[in-house]
């Protein structure tokens, strides 16, 4: 009972009343009763009765008032596992009130799927920085990648400050470490190669990216990546 109880409390807090206004029902846990249980296409409709606190943005209980909880009785369905069913409109099954939908529960996220997505944020704020330095510097189309080594490392020493906070140093450290130096390695990059080239190699990593993850996620990744 406490289970049915749970999901019942859980959509009487998010309830839309006829005009649409939001309203919810508090429930007083020691008066809820199941009265009859049934099984449905959908799963298990229990019916139940309680005592509740009806609340507004009109009405508002406050234990100081006078204000009595009214005599309230409904139904719910529930899957084996006490989850909350939906109709085929994608309406939590309860009666005889309309709730407001409540978000399905997210599935856990795998630590692949956080790892990839920290990687893809990574290339993204890499691709990021050097736009801002390549403007900041006024650098030329044909620049040098020394001439961005050289000015990511004078950053790092404290020697250049910029206002933009995304090319501070808790930024530009662990970019220069893990994604510049890493993938100029990866394509068999040069400080003399041009600039031009070191942000082609992260907008390909960018634009195949499942590839990209895949490959250094097998150590299958060839230099340099070639999609």
């Amino acid at each position: 009972m406490v289970k049915v109880f749970d999901q019942v409390q859980r959509c009487m807090v998010s309830l839309t009343g006829g005009s649409g206004h939001l309203a919810s029902y508090s429930l007083l846990p020691d008066s809820f009763r199941i009265t009859k249980e049934e099984k449905s296409d959908k799963g298990n409709k229990y019916y139940f009765t309680a005592k509740a606190f009806r609340e507004s943005e009109f009405t508002v209980h406050d234990v100081s008032t006078s204000q009595k909880p009214e005599e309230i009785s409904g139904s719910i369905v529930l899957d084996d596992s006490f989850n909350l069913v939906r109709d085929e409109n994608g309406r939590i099954m309860l009666e005889p009130w309309t709730c407001v939908q409540i978000p399905m529960q997210k599935q856990p996220v795998s630590l692949r799927e956080k790892v990839k997505k920290q990687l893809l944020e990574k290339l993204q704020v890499a691709e990021s920085i050097i736009e801002k330095i390549f403007g900041e510097c006024r650098f030329k189309e044909d620049e040098k990648i020394s001439a961005l080594l050289e000015d990511i490392q004078t950053r790092l020493q404290g020697a250049k400050i910029s206002a933009d906070a995304q090319l501070q140093y808790t930024y530009l450290e662990d970019i220069y470490v893990n994604m510049v130096v890493g993938i100029m390695d990866q394509d068999m990059l040069s400080s003399q190669d041009e600039i031009a080239l070191l942000v082609e190699s992260i907008k390909k990593r960018i634009d195949n990216f499942d590839l990209y993850f895949e490959k250094l996620e097998k150590n299958t990744l060839e230099r340099p990546f070639d999609p």
